[in-house]
């Protein structure tokens, strides 16, 4: 499946981890034309018992459920295994988010040296609500100063390395977008640029 399912490193890598965790296991010594509903089940449950948290029992079930959809689409199974709504929840993370007055307290910290180049990550990303990686991987010409606007076209993942990747959508869907930003941060840019010039 993964031979023929090209996707990003990062995506394989959580893929090769979901592996990892069939080898050894009844399920992951089954003929893919034998697997059945209790097998997975007694995967996910081992899963449990080994102390594993939802969310990863969750992922590494949507990777099974993938492997098993477009084995059935090639004819190597007759019947799709899982049952219907039969998959973990998954859990969202809750949001760590700061108050206005949190928030007004940390930019002020930062601005009594914007130009550093940490300081002004931090500006950006509090100000624009960017992620990290997309921060990280803004490049002067992602930055279009006379028309005040960022350009979010890659984010940093960190994969055996640094790359630069498209910016994370949960939905799936492209995640590059523009957006206005206001005449402080456009100006402390601009100083920072040249800065970087000089």
């Amino acid at each position: 499946y993964l031979a023929i399912h090209p996707v990003k490193p990062s995506t394989k890598s959580g893929y090769e981890a979901a592996i990892k965790k069939l080898n050894g296991t009844t399920l992951g010594g089954t003929m893919v034309s034998e697997v059945g509903a209790d097998a997975i089940r007694a995967w996910e449950q081992g899963m449990r018992d080994d102390g594993l948290n939802e969310n990863t029992i969750a992922h590494y079930h949507a990777f099974l459920a993938q492997v098993l959809k477009y084995a059935l689409a090639v004819g190597d199974i007759s019947s799709y295994p899982i049952p219907a709504k039969s998959a973990p929840r998954r859990h969202p993370k809750p949001i760590n988010t700061l108050t206005s007055e949190q928030a007004r307290t940390v930019i002020d910290t930062l601005m009594s040296n914007p130009l550093d180049p940490g300081n002004l990550a931090a500006i950006i990303a509090l100000t624009t609500g960017m992620r990290r990686g997309e921060v990280c991987a803004l490049r002067w010409q992602d930055v279009d100063l006379d028309a005040r606007r960022l350009h979010v076209v890659h984010a940093l993942s960190k994969d055996h390395g640094y790359r630069l990747d498209s910016p994370k959508d949960p939905q799936g869907g492209d995640a590059t977008r523009s957006f206005g930003i206001g005449r402080g941060l456009a100006d402390m840019l601009a100083r920072r640029r040249a800065l970087m010039q000089e």
